[in-house]
């Protein structure tokens, strides 16, 4: 959202009227003769984000491509910590209700419960699976490793 604002802020500044310079702004009939245009500059900000997003860019651009095997983990384990999260949630919200009933509470967090393990129990099973494959694939960079296993 700030880099949306910056980019607001911006063409605000682009489209301020062009302001006549005080030293020559007008010839003997009261025309304006020379114009200053105003500077475009971007908040501080603004530039370090520009420049945090370029680095990013830069790293997955630098980044060797895997093989389809590994992605298809990678992006599997990318799900599975999201479904996690999701559950997460559902679990906490379920624990804060109150218009159930003891039991059915209790039940249903029981449910909950043992599908988060399931969940977990997954995801365990993927990394392993693709500590295993990168094993294989004989990639041992270790920035690689790093962003695939976190």
């Amino acid at each position: 959202m700030d880099i949306i604002e910056a980019i607001v802020k911006t063409t605000l500044t682009l489209h301020q009227p062009i302001v006549p310079d005080k030293a020559k702004s007008t010839s003997a009939n009261n025309e304006p003769k020379d114009f200053t245009v105003p500077t475009l500059r971007m908040p501080p900000e603004a530039m370090k984000k520009l420049n945090k997003l370029d680095k990013d860019e830069e790293k997955e651009d630098s980044r060797p491509a895997l093989p389809a095997h590994i992605e298809a983990l990678v992006e599997q384990r990318k799900k599975i910590k999201e479904q996690i999260k999701e559950q997460k949630e559902q679990l906490d919200k379920l624990k804060s209700r109150d218009d159930l009933d003891e039991e059915i509470k209790t039940n249903l967090l029981k449910q909950q419960s043992d599908y988060l393990m399931q969940l977990q129990i997954q995801l365990m099973g993927i990394t392993q699976s693709l500590q295993d494959a990168l094993k294989e694939a004989g990639i041992s960079d270790l920035g690689l490793l790093a962003d695939v296993l976190v």
